[in-house]
């Protein structure tokens, strides 16, 4: 098996041998005809024009690269230029649409405040009206204990019983007021006061009766000390007086006693 082998090895060898020899003589040749050509060349003239020909053809084909290689470096730098332009550009426009946004957002608030502001005015209206509301219950209230002093009034001027010097333990104007005369009063009473706030009315008022006859001046006198009316308007004052006027012409005309008298009259 070995004797095979290196018989092989021999045979490949034998083969191989001559045809590296003859790679090498072709090598060798080749380099000869080089040689013989560069003679041929320097020793022909003609050659040698067209071999300088070809030198400056060459260079100048190298000169045109240079130059189209340069046009196009200068072109790429000139589209990259323009590019960054556009880019820059773009940005510009971002940082508009960003200021855009930001107004939008800024005008979004102030439309915001302006509604908070309408809120605010709202609200100061609402207050307003109850102000208002308060001023009308006041004003309710005044007007009620007017209509009460023009009943005392009335009654206390005119009474069919007693001598009007001392007050009976159930006052008899307030037996003679009407049930009809009551509900008006209690329909008052529903706009601003209480039937309790009435009642210390008709007490504070019956107390401070010691005369028959009373006149405008004096009940407003006791409104003002009792702290119930700071200052009665001006018709309501004459209303009083017509009261007190209406009264007295009651107790003189005693055949007229079971008039009634309204504040409608």
């Amino acid at each position: 098996m070995k004797k095979n082998q290196e018989e092989m090895k021999n045979d490949i060898a034998a083969v191989k041998n001559p045809i590296e020899s003859i790679k090498s003589r072709l090598e060798e040749a080749e380099d000869r005809i080089s040689e013989l050509e560069d003679k041929l060349e320097k020793n022909n003239p003609k050659r040698e024009e067209e071999r300088k020909e070809e030198v400056k053809e060459e260079r100048r084909r190298r000169r045109r690269r240079r130059e189209e290689e340069e046009e196009e470096e200068e072109e790429e730098e000139e589209e990259e230029e323009e590019e960054e332009e556009e880019k820059e550009k773009e940005k510009e426009k971002e940082k508009e649409k960003e200021k855009e946004k930001e107004k939008e957002k800024e005008k979004e608030k102030e439309k915001e405040k302006e509604k908070e502001k309408e809120k605010e005015k709202e609200k100061e209206k609402e207050k307003e009206k109850e102000k208002e509301k308060e001023k009308e219950k006041e004003k309710g209230k005044e007007t009620l204990i007017c209509y009460l002093c023009i009943h005392w009034l009335i009654l206390k001027v005119y009474r069919p019983e007693g001598n009007g010097t001392k007050s009976s333990s159930v006052p008899t104007w307030l037996k003679l007021m009407s049930d009809n005369v009551k509900e008006q009063i209690y329909k008052q009473a529903k706009k601003g006061l209480t039937p309790s706030e009435i009642s210390v009315i008709l007490r504070n008022l019956q107390d401070t009766a010691q005369v028959r006859f009373v006149t405008g001046n004096k009940i407003l006198e006791i409104l003002k000390s009792k702290g119930l009316v700071p200052d009665l308007p001006e018709d309501l004052y004459h209303l009083i007086k017509k009261a007190v006027a209406v009264g007295k012409h009651l107790k003189r005309n005693k055949k007229d006693k079971d008039a009634k008298f309204h504040l409608t009259d």
